[in-house]
Protein backbone atom coordinates (compact mmCIF):
# COMPACT_ATOMS: atom_id res chain seq x y z
CA UNK A 1 0.00 0.00 0.00
CA UNK A 2 1.17 3.09 -0.57
CA UNK A 3 -0.73 6.42 0.69
CA UNK A 4 -1.14 9.59 -0.74
CA UNK A 5 -2.85 12.80 -0.20
CA UNK A 6 -4.02 15.69 -2.70
CA UNK A 7 -2.24 19.11 -2.20
CA UNK A 8 -2.70 22.01 -4.05
CA UNK A 9 -4.39 19.82 -7.11
CA UNK A 10 -1.08 17.34 -6.76
CA UNK A 11 -0.56 13.70 -5.65
CA UNK A 12 1.95 14.06 -3.05
CA UNK A 13 3.58 10.64 -2.04
CA UNK A 14 3.28 10.13 2.07
CA UNK A 15 5.94 7.98 3.64
CA UNK A 16 7.30 4.56 1.88
CA UNK A 17 4.93 1.75 0.73
CA UNK A 18 3.90 -1.21 2.93
CA UNK A 19 3.11 -4.61 2.74
CA UNK A 20 -0.82 -5.34 2.70
CA UNK A 21 -2.28 -8.64 1.70
CA UNK A 22 -5.88 -9.28 -0.59
CA UNK A 23 -8.24 -12.29 -1.30
CA UNK A 24 -6.72 -15.77 -1.39
CA UNK A 25 -7.57 -15.99 -4.50
CA UNK A 26 -6.35 -12.06 -5.96
CA UNK A 27 -8.77 -9.13 -6.92
CA UNK A 28 -12.26 -9.17 -8.78
CA UNK A 29 -13.86 -6.40 -10.87
CA UNK A 30 -16.47 -4.22 -9.26
CA UNK A 31 -19.50 -5.55 -10.81
CA UNK A 32 -20.91 -2.08 -10.51
CA UNK A 33 -18.16 -0.77 -12.64
CA UNK A 34 -18.75 -1.97 -15.68
CA UNK A 35 -15.11 -3.13 -16.01
CA UNK A 36 -14.24 -6.63 -18.34
CA UNK A 37 -11.30 -8.08 -18.87
CA UNK A 38 -10.93 -10.44 -15.36
CA UNK A 39 -13.02 -11.67 -12.85
CA UNK A 40 -15.83 -9.91 -11.27
CA UNK A 41 -16.15 -9.92 -7.84
CA UNK A 42 -19.06 -11.97 -6.18
CA UNK A 43 -20.16 -13.32 -2.81
CA UNK A 44 -17.99 -16.08 -0.99
CA UNK A 45 -15.33 -15.88 -4.12
CA UNK A 46 -12.13 -15.50 -2.14
CA UNK A 47 -11.56 -12.24 -3.51
CA UNK A 48 -10.99 -8.79 -2.88
CA UNK A 49 -12.97 -5.78 -4.86
CA UNK A 50 -11.15 -4.13 -7.71
CA UNK A 51 -11.47 -0.02 -7.80
CA UNK A 52 -12.12 2.84 -6.07
CA UNK A 53 -14.36 2.57 -2.97
CA UNK A 54 -14.89 5.41 0.12
CA UNK A 55 -12.98 4.57 3.23
CA UNK A 56 -16.13 4.12 6.21
CA UNK A 57 -16.22 4.33 9.81
CA UNK A 58 -13.58 2.92 11.78
CA UNK A 59 -14.22 -0.47 14.43
CA UNK A 60 -12.51 -2.71 16.96
CA UNK A 61 -12.51 -3.96 20.14
CA UNK A 62 -12.04 -0.71 21.94
CA UNK A 63 -14.43 1.36 23.70
CA UNK A 64 -13.22 4.44 21.65
CA UNK A 65 -12.08 5.35 18.47
CA UNK A 66 -8.01 6.05 17.76
CA UNK A 67 -9.05 8.46 15.64
CA UNK A 68 -11.96 11.48 15.18
CA UNK A 69 -13.71 8.92 12.54
CA UNK A 70 -16.75 7.57 13.74
CA UNK A 71 -16.44 4.84 15.36
CA UNK A 72 -17.99 1.10 16.18
CA UNK A 73 -17.32 -0.48 19.15
CA UNK A 74 -18.57 -4.53 18.78
CA UNK A 75 -20.15 -5.97 20.71
CA UNK A 76 -21.02 -9.58 20.94
CA UNK A 77 -24.15 -8.32 19.24
CA UNK A 78 -21.88 -6.82 16.20
CA UNK A 79 -22.24 -9.00 12.79
CA UNK A 80 -22.24 -8.27 9.39
CA UNK A 81 -24.54 -10.21 7.65
CA UNK A 82 -23.35 -12.15 4.30
CA UNK A 83 -26.43 -13.90 3.91
CA UNK A 84 -27.79 -12.79 0.01
CA UNK A 85 -31.45 -13.35 1.15
CA UNK A 86 -31.74 -10.73 4.08
CA UNK A 87 -32.61 -7.33 3.76
CA UNK A 88 -29.39 -6.49 5.88
CA UNK A 89 -26.71 -8.19 3.48
CA UNK A 90 -23.76 -7.18 3.25
CA UNK A 91 -24.45 -4.55 6.60
CA UNK A 92 -23.22 -4.49 10.15
CA UNK A 93 -26.66 -4.54 12.04
CA UNK A 94 -26.60 -5.15 16.04
CA UNK A 95 -28.50 -8.18 16.50
CA UNK A 96 -30.21 -7.10 19.61
CA UNK A 97 -31.75 -3.63 17.95
CA UNK A 98 -33.10 -5.59 14.79
CA UNK A 99 -36.73 -6.08 14.71
CA UNK A 100 -36.40 -9.29 12.45
CA UNK A 101 -33.23 -10.78 12.08
CA UNK A 102 -34.13 -12.82 8.49
CA UNK A 103 -30.55 -13.79 8.03
CA UNK A 104 -29.03 -17.54 7.94
CA UNK A 105 -25.50 -16.38 7.60
CA UNK A 106 -23.23 -13.60 9.42
CA UNK A 107 -20.14 -13.09 10.92
CA UNK A 108 -20.07 -12.30 14.20
CA UNK A 109 -17.34 -9.49 14.76
CA UNK A 110 -16.26 -9.50 18.30
CA UNK A 111 -15.05 -13.18 17.66
CA UNK A 112 -13.11 -12.61 15.18
CA UNK A 113 -9.25 -11.97 16.24
CA UNK A 114 -8.51 -9.83 13.29
CA UNK A 115 -11.26 -6.90 13.55
CA UNK A 116 -9.76 -5.91 16.69
CA UNK A 117 -9.19 -2.91 14.51
CA UNK A 118 -10.48 -2.51 11.20
CA UNK A 119 -12.48 0.25 8.52
CA UNK A 120 -15.08 -0.45 6.42
CA UNK A 121 -14.60 -0.22 2.74
CA UNK A 122 -17.83 0.53 1.40
CA UNK A 123 -18.40 -1.27 -1.38
CA UNK A 124 -21.75 -3.19 -2.41
CA UNK A 125 -23.81 -0.74 0.16
CA UNK A 126 -25.73 1.95 -1.73
CA UNK A 127 -27.32 0.28 -4.13
CA UNK A 128 -26.57 -3.56 -2.08
CA UNK A 129 -26.74 -6.08 -4.65
CA UNK A 130 -27.53 -9.42 -3.34
CA UNK A 131 -24.35 -12.18 -3.99
CA UNK A 132 -21.86 -9.03 -5.25
CA UNK A 133 -19.91 -9.27 -2.24
CA UNK A 134 -20.45 -8.00 1.43
CA UNK A 135 -18.28 -7.49 4.83
CA UNK A 136 -15.46 -5.99 2.85
CA UNK A 137 -12.60 -4.20 5.47
CA UNK A 138 -9.43 -3.07 6.00
CA UNK A 139 -8.28 -5.32 9.52
CA UNK A 140 -5.70 -6.93 10.65
CA UNK A 141 -3.81 -9.52 9.05
CA UNK A 142 -2.88 -13.06 9.99
CA UNK A 143 0.66 -12.94 7.70
CA UNK A 144 2.66 -11.99 5.15
CA UNK A 145 1.44 -14.23 2.36
CA UNK A 146 -1.87 -15.17 4.00
CA UNK A 147 -4.58 -14.25 2.05
CA UNK A 148 -8.02 -13.17 3.10
CA UNK A 149 -11.85 -14.06 2.35
CA UNK A 150 -11.74 -10.55 0.16
CA UNK A 151 -10.71 -8.14 2.71
CA UNK A 152 -7.62 -6.34 2.75
CA UNK A 153 -4.98 -6.79 5.67
CA UNK A 154 -2.23 -5.63 6.89
CA UNK A 155 0.15 -5.16 10.08
CA UNK A 156 -1.86 -4.07 13.07
CA UNK A 157 0.88 -1.35 13.58
CA UNK A 158 0.31 -0.44 9.92
CA UNK A 159 -3.37 -0.23 10.30
CA UNK A 160 -3.90 1.90 13.47
CA UNK A 161 -0.90 4.37 11.59
CA UNK A 162 -3.46 4.45 8.19
CA UNK A 163 -6.63 4.88 10.71
CA UNK A 164 -4.77 8.06 12.83
CA UNK A 165 -3.23 9.17 9.64
CA UNK A 166 -7.11 9.34 7.91
CA UNK A 167 -8.46 10.78 10.85
CA UNK A 168 -11.47 12.28 9.83
CA UNK A 169 -10.68 12.80 6.60
CA UNK A 170 -12.27 11.61 3.32
CA UNK A 171 -10.41 8.90 2.28
CA UNK A 172 -10.87 6.60 -0.69
CA UNK A 173 -8.80 2.84 -1.46
CA UNK A 174 -7.93 2.29 -4.56
CA UNK A 175 -7.14 -1.25 -5.60
CA UNK A 176 -6.15 -2.34 -8.94
CA UNK A 177 -3.92 -4.93 -10.40
CA UNK A 178 -0.99 -3.33 -11.77
CA UNK A 179 -1.75 -3.64 -15.40
CA UNK A 180 -4.97 -1.92 -14.97
CA UNK A 181 -4.07 0.90 -12.69
CA UNK A 182 -1.18 2.07 -15.41
CA UNK A 183 -3.94 1.76 -18.00
CA UNK A 184 -6.68 3.74 -16.22
CA UNK A 185 -4.43 6.50 -13.73
CA UNK A 186 -4.51 9.23 -16.29
CA UNK A 187 -8.18 8.96 -17.10
CA UNK A 188 -9.34 8.11 -13.14
CA UNK A 189 -7.13 11.08 -12.26
CA UNK A 190 -4.87 8.81 -10.09
CA UNK A 191 -1.63 9.51 -8.89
Amino acid sequence: MQKYERRSGKWVKVGEPFPVVVGAKGLGWDPGMGMTGGPVKHEGDGRSPAGVFDLGEVFGFGEKAPSARKYLSLTSATECVDDVRSEHYAHIVDRSKVSKADWNSSEKMRDIDVYKLGMVVNYNLAPTVPANGSCIFLHIWRGTGRGTAGCTAMDQARLAELVTWIGNEKAVLVQLPEREYERVKKGWGLP
